[in-house]
């Protein structure tokens, strides 16, 4: 009681935060969740989701668009992150992105999901394009290129400039 209690006040926090970007101008709301990828996905469904669920409703009612973001491979979340209506969802790199495709639909903005250290720090700028068209070509539209979490510092301006380069393989 006392942890929903605490995630309460949480996601009565992240509403107000949420709708006064949203005043402020903005258009996306972006929602980070670190842990939940470390739940089972009855804790996730029982305590997570519907929280998750009321800060999304709220964004959405307020005329903004949802970035949700967690951490980790969150495969065996994805039913449940179904249901929430987030607009994006930006995938670790962990998770298959044709799996995600499958259970999250054809309409989901999915994001991602390169391995940052591996796959863009580490790499070479032609990997990187390559290893995006892969990635199109798995989930199609739509589709937002992202690395699958934080890049690391350090990490090469031209690897960078990869992941913003046009992409001729990507149909309009």
């Amino acid at each position: 009681a006392c942890a929903g209690a605490l995630m309460d006040v949480c996601v009565a926090v992240g509403i107000e935060f949420a709708l006064a970007q949203l005043e402020a101008g903005a258009d996306t709301i972006g929602i980070g969740d670190a842990l939940a990828s470390q739940v089972s996905p009855a804790t996730y469904a029982a305590l997570i989701a519907p929280r998750e669920k009321l800060l999304i409703d709220a964004i959405h009612k307020a005329g903004g668009l949802v970035r949700l973001h967690i951490c980790g491979n969150i495969t065996h979340l994805l039913p449940y992150i179904a249901d929430l209506g987030a607009d994006i969802v930006d995938l670790d790199w962990a998770v298959s992105m044709a799996e995600a495709r499958r259970i999250l639909g054809p309409n989901t903005v999915l994001t991602g999901n390169l391995d940052p250290v591996n796959a863009v720090m580490k790499s070479t700028p032609d990997k990187i394009i390559n290893a995006l068209a892969q990635i199109y070509a798995e989930v199609g539209n739509p589709y937002m290129v992202g690395a699958g979490c934080e890049v690391p510092e350090g990490t090469p301006h031209e690897n960078l400039k990869a992941l913003c380069a046009p992409l001729a393989w990507v149909e309009i």
